[in-house]
């Protein structure tokens, strides 16, 4: 395997968000609650009431990973359908991975491979950025070289496989700000034959999944818990899986209200794929 596929693919699997996130509860008042049954001597009912929180919290979870996922699904389903076809001529495939990209400012980047070749197409407004132009120069020559090589045809099977065709994949990702975190969605053309190496591919833009996807979707799990259990508001933070076990966790994105304290409850939104990473839910004060 090309060592640039390797870096692209695989040396930023601690990064890897969506797929890769887990969720976690905090309930600052679990420690009052735990004590003054401890005074009653009744300690098993405090096992079960602090039981019945873990379990109404890990549905929570599960609820806002299927919604994430859902969303995430949706927006690359709409731009695959309107992915050029591998037929078509160079031209004609940039004019329409540009028209994708200028209906969406979601996506950084949007790609075509086939039997001709890589077609790469980057946002016109950020082709300026130093950043995105490396990107932009690393992933075509890197996804190019894979998707060239013996182990395309054996990716296209792969995707095939997968719900909705599609692999989801995460990487660090650097811009002005700060480093920040891009999601590639990878996936075969529903018209074509699967006996043909064509993969097209879109990347999440660093600052959309920051500043919009993660926290609207936070927000509205918060927003609906605290009515469906009349104001007892939660709060939920999304970090990276290398932040886990640190003494102090900076939060990548977090919902209005997250304070500080030890998770009750987590779940690892990678359970269907294998991966790792956090994210955290805490009872805001």
């Amino acid at each position: 395997m090309d060592f640039k596929r390797q870096k692209v693919l695989g040396g930023f699997n601690r990064y890897r968000l969506i797929i890769t996130l887990g969720l976690a509860v905090l309930l600052p008042a679990a420690a009052l609650i735990y004590t003054n049954f401890s005074q009653l001597h009744a300690f098993e009912r405090d096992k079960y009431l602090e039981a019945t929180i873990k379990r109404d919290f890990q549905e929570i979870l599960a609820i806002s990973e299927k919604d994430m996922g859902k969303k995430v699904y949706a927006k690359v389903e709409q731009a695959r359908d309107s992915f050029p076809s591998p037929d078509a001529g160079e031209g004609a495939k940039k004019e329409q991975l540009q028209e994708i990209l200028s209906r969406c400012s979601c996506f950084t980047h949007a790609f075509l491979f086939d039997e001709e070749g890589m077609v790469f197409e980057t946002q016109p407004a950020q082709r300026n950025d130093k950043y995105v132009r490396e990107e932009h120069d690393s992933m075509s020559d890197s996804y190019n070289t894979w998707f060239s090589s013996k182990e395309g045809k054996g990716y296209v099977d792969i995707l095939n496989k997968k719900p909705h065709h599609v692999a989801l994949s995460g990487m660090q990702a650097k811009r002005a700000d700060g480093p920040g975190y891009m999601l590639a969605a990878l996936f075969v053309l529903p018209e074509v034959s699967t006996d043909r190496v064509v993969i097209g591919g879109v990347f999440f833009d660093p600052c959309y999944l920051k500043n919009n996807l993660f926290p609207e979707m936070l927000e509205a799990s918060v927003n609906q818990k605290t009515s469906d259990q009349g104001g007892n508001r939660i709060a939920m933070m999304i970090y990276p899986t290398e932040q886990m076990d640190a003494h102090e966790i900076k939060p990548f994105v977090a919902s209005a209200g997250w304070g500080e304290g030890k998770p009750e409850v987590m779940r690892s939104l990678s359970r269907r794929s294998g991966e790792a990473a956090k994210a955290d839910v805490s009872q805001a004060i």
